[in-house]
């Protein structure tokens, strides 16, 4: 049986209690939110080290060349992709790449930002 307090916390629940939260879709509606205006608002202020970076990513000419002392993973992470998109489209910018990249880190950032504060404010 489910009483009115538990009806208020579910948006779609069933007699077995199965559904989504409203926790859950505010925080999935929010890192969706800050998807979106991170796709849709890349920066134009580049700064040296993302133009050297993403160089570096498109000249390398295998793992070695893209460890850097202060970003160890950064070139490893964006080569990855960026060796896979740039097979089948030769127009590919490894700082386009970059940019998205970190706009869909950026969002799985803020959702697990909004699941640590939720955890420590109402739990």
């Amino acid at each position: 049986m489910v009483t009115n307090s538990q009806e208020e916390e579910y948006l779609v629940a069933g007699p077995n209690r199965s559904g989504i939260t409203r926790g859950r879709f505010v925080r999935w509606v929010i890192t969706l939110v800050a998807l979106c205006a991170y796709l849709l608002l890349p920066t134009k202020n580049y700064f040296w080290d993302g133009i050297g970076f993403s160089q570096t990513i498109e000249d390398s000419t295998g793992i070695a060349t893209l460890f850097h002392p202060n970003h160890l993973l950064y070139n490893v992470v964006g080569a990855v992709p960026y060796r896979l998109i740039s097979t089948g489209y030769h127009d590919v910018r490894a700082l386009d790449l970059l940019q998205r990249l970190n706009a869909v880190f950026g969002a799985a950032t803020v959702y697990c930002m909004f699941g640590i504060l939720m955890r420590l404010c109402f739990y």
